[in-house]
């Protein structure tokens, strides 16, 4: 069982409908880097296709019936078709690229079917990253028994856990009638969850 994601869910259950999107938001905002890497690397993909998939969720954000299903469908659709295979692409950046298209995706798929849990797998994600992360820079093996703790106490996963459940603690104690592009703004930080300079080929 997971108890991170058992943790994290009641946070989100507790705040209104678009206090979770902004916080999947700005948390998949932060994976959006990580398939930019990629894509340098690799030649291969389509940053825009994720691009375009925030730009339906942040301006939902500002008028929630601004976009139908049908818009949103089309957008998951080509989010799909430019999410890498990682036996197609077997190096770790594929998986920090994965992470940043289905976080999108599960954002959109939340527009469309409100089930918390799309909301539950972006935090997941960002912190499945992170988790990849660690074990990639310092070598951190499956059979090494202490894996766990290691990855648990490492700074970069600390900061990350803090940061979710500080900005579900702010999102939980403001009104959400109405989000503002100021607002958004000042929630926002597009710095990369990781430090991607150091799987430079």
């Amino acid at each position: 069982m997971d108890k991170y994601r058992e943790e994290i869910e009641q946070l989100i259950l507790g705040i209104p409908d678009r206090g979770k999107i902004l916080f999947a938001a700005l948390t998949a905002e932060r994976l959006y880097p990580n398939y930019m890497f990629f894509q340098r690397i690799n030649r291969w993909g389509k940053l825009e296709s994720l691009g375009e998939g925030l730009s339906i969720i942040y301006q939902s954000l500002i008028k929630d019936d601004l976009f139908n299903s049908s818009e949103i469908e089309f957008a998951i659709a080509n989010l799909e078709i430019v999410t890498p295979d990682t036996e197609e692409f077997p190096d770790i950046t594929t998986s920090f690229a994965l992470d940043a298209c289905t976080s999108i995706s599960s954002i959109l798929s939340y527009l469309l079917e409100k089930n918390t849990e799309h909301i539950v797998d972006v935090a997941i994600f960002a912190r499945d990253t992170v988790d990849m992360f660690i074990q990639e820079k310092y070598d951190i093996i499956p059979s090494d028994s202490l894996m766990e703790a290691k990855i648990a106490n490492d700074p970069l996963m600390i900061k990350e856990k803090e940061r979710q459940k500080k900005l579900l603690d702010r999102l939980r104690n403001i009104e959400m009638e109405i989000i503002t592009d100021d607002f958004i703004n000042s929630l926002r930080d597009k710095t990369p969850i990781i430090e991607l300079e150091i799987f430079e080929k």
